[in-house]
Parts: C-alpha cells; sequence; structure tokens
C-alpha cells in the first residue's frame, strides 16, 4: 500500500496554491481598495492639520476652485487648526465614478468648530500616476456652490 499522495494530489494542491496566491495579490493590488484608503488617509490627514504632509497627496497639476496651490493648502490648514482647535470633520458616505486612470469620488463633508457650520458635497478628483495601485495622487477639488 503506498501511503505517498498520488501525482493528481500534488497537481491540486499547487493550482488551490496557485489560485489562493492570485486572490491575496488581487487583494493587496486592488486598485479601487488603494484609493479608497488613499481618500480615507486625506479626510484624516484634514482632521488631523499635519499640514506638510499634503503635498504627498497633491499631483504636480493639483488645483482646486479657490486657486490654491499645495503648498497653499497646507498652510491654510495649518492656521485652522492653530485658530480652531476644537475643528470637526464628519465625513459622509463616498460615491465613485472611475474612468480608466481617473477616479472622481464624491463625499458629503460637515466641518463645525470654526464659528459656522459648513456642509456640502466635494468633489475629489484623483488620478493613477503608474502602474501600482497606491500611485493615486490628488488633482482637484471642488465643492460646486461653495465659496
Amino acid at each position: 500500500m503506498n501511503l505517498l499522495p498520488s501525482s493528481r494530489f500534488w497537481r491540486l494542491a499547487l493550482l488551490a496554491a496557485v489560485a489562493g496566491l492570485a486572490w491575496l495579490l488581487l487583494r493587496v493590488f486592488d486598485s479601487d481598495r488603494a484609493l479608497l484608503l488613499r481618500q480615507k488617509e486625506l479626510i484624516e490627514w484634514a482632521r488631523e492639520g499635519a499640514p506638510s504632509d499634503f503635498p504627498d497627496f497633491a499631483a504636480p497639476d493639483y488645483h482646486d476652485q479657490w486657486g490654491h496651490t499645495p503648498l497653499d493648502v497646507a498652510a491654510n490648514v495649518r492656521a485652522v487648526r492653530l485658530a480652531h482647535p476644537g475643528l470637526t470633520i464628519t465625513d459622509g458616505p463616498r460615491r465613485i465614478e472611475r474612468d480608466g486612470d481617473t477616479a472622481v469620488i464624491t463625499q458629503h463633508l460637515t466641518v463645525t468648530g470654526t464659528g459656522e457650520h459648513i456642509a456640502h458635497d466635494f468633489h475629489f478628483i484623483w488620478h493613477k500616476e503608474s502602474l501600482w495601485p497606491w500611485s493615486w495622487k490628488l488633482r482637484e477639488v471642488t465643492a460646486p456652490g461653495l465659496n
């Protein structure tokens, strides 16, 4: 009686291992998952007010409807955080529209603690800079109707 598994067993085991590895790689390198993580990190950055990190999020051609550069955004966040340490940002659900290497995330944000209550939908336009799933950079931010 042969106690060693048959060659068919080894082929099935290898196939299962390859399928498992493929699934794991797809999960790790999922571009949409990486994009949502970048969006979450951006909102956390705004909550914490770590102004020096904003250029890490921004693409070289970043712009917003208010005419700010990445350095302007960083300086403004620092100034608002110093003036209003109790500021809170509450984020609502996200809606993603994807077209190739460009994605628009629409997210409702509520900002309180600055003497006024701002609640508005913001559009974050992201662009994937390379084949790496985590290479998303923020190109533009708009909030139609918000001055």
